[in-house]
């Protein structure tokens, strides 16, 4: 069994284990009161004293880079042992500096409500360390997720027990076949309904993570409620259009860019289309 590592998402995650951001409670005066290393117990802090005390973030402290390769060593060592794997069995993947997604986005930037600076400091010696040590594929005008999802996906269609994807992402749920979430070291399979479904549930609810709108008050729960006991996409695709056609001015056009937005490749150079071929042709 092929594993497919979404190396995106571990560089986050060993990057931000290795600091820790400081918040700071000031009084009235501005005069440092105390030191947190969680933003919660400042607050709670702020609640008990009261009169004028004040959050401030402060500084990120910062471990040794050795630290942060260390966690991704033994993240991965972990989710290999897990599987009854090697890292012969295994392909990285990370995200390259460009994506199509920013040029197919016009009703809200792509990831735009992202603070820039909220990076692990150490994600850059990460990267590297992942190209020396893994066999690493590194993403083109596309994301890792992209990737992840078309090399997963022309293995399963072969044989649906060859290979898993290992992430904490649910967006790849949208892609059929075993996955494993390496945090919570469960293992899972999703069926291609159920991959078909839930990429028809985000284009309902939108992504926040990724700053793409779906339909107005729209979340889990309504849009699980508008697909319920539909079986084919056709039936979910209607209810989506429909959604659209109510919620945007030009709501064919709103739902083909948000579609292409969320939808994960399942083959090379993909690009989402409805599955009315009418609509392409009415929104373009």
């Amino acid at each position: 069994m092929h594993i497919h590592f979404d190396g995106d998402l571990l560089v986050y995650r060993a990057g931000f284990a290795a600091e820790k951001q400081q918040w700071l409670v000031r009084d009235p005066a501005g005069d440092l009161e105390a030191t947190y290393t969680t933003k919660r117990e400042a607050t709670h802090t702020v609640d008990d004293l009261g009169n004028g005390y004040y959050v401030e973030k402060g500084e990120r402290l910062v471990e040794p880079v050795e630290n942060a390769l260390h966690n991704v060593k033994r993240l991965v060592d972990t989710a290999l042992e897990n599987l009854g794997a090697t890292e012969e069995d295994m392909t990285m993947y990370l995200s390259g500096s460009t994506n199509y997604r920013e040029g197919v986005a016009t009703i809200k930037v792509y990831k735009g409500n992202r603070d820039a600076s909220h990076k692990p400091v150490h994600g850059p010696a990460i990267r590297e360390y992942m190209k020396r040590h893994y066999t690493t594929l590194v993403s083109e005008d596309e994301e890792a997720d992209d990737l992840v999802g078309y090399s997963h996906y022309n293995m399963w269609v072969h044989d649906d027990q060859s290979s898993i994807i290992c992430t904490v992402d649910k967006d790849l749920d949208m892609i059929p076949g075993l996955h494993y979430n390496f945090v919570k070291d469960h293992s899972y399979y999703v069926d291609e309904y159920s991959a078909d479904r839930w990429f028809y549930l985000q284009l309902l609810m939108g992504d926040s993570t990724d700053n793409i709108p779906g339909i107005p008050q729209v979340g889990p729960a309504k849009a699980s409620k508008l697909l319920e006991g539909l079986n084919s996409i056709d039936d979910m695709y209607q209810v989506c259009r429909e959604a659209y056609m109510d919620a945007y001015d030009d709501g064919l056009a709103a739902l083909i860019e948000n579609a292409r937005l969320l939808w994960i490749r399942r083959q090379p150079n993909e690009w989402w289309v409805p599955p009315w071929e009418e609509d392409l042709d009415a929104a373009e």
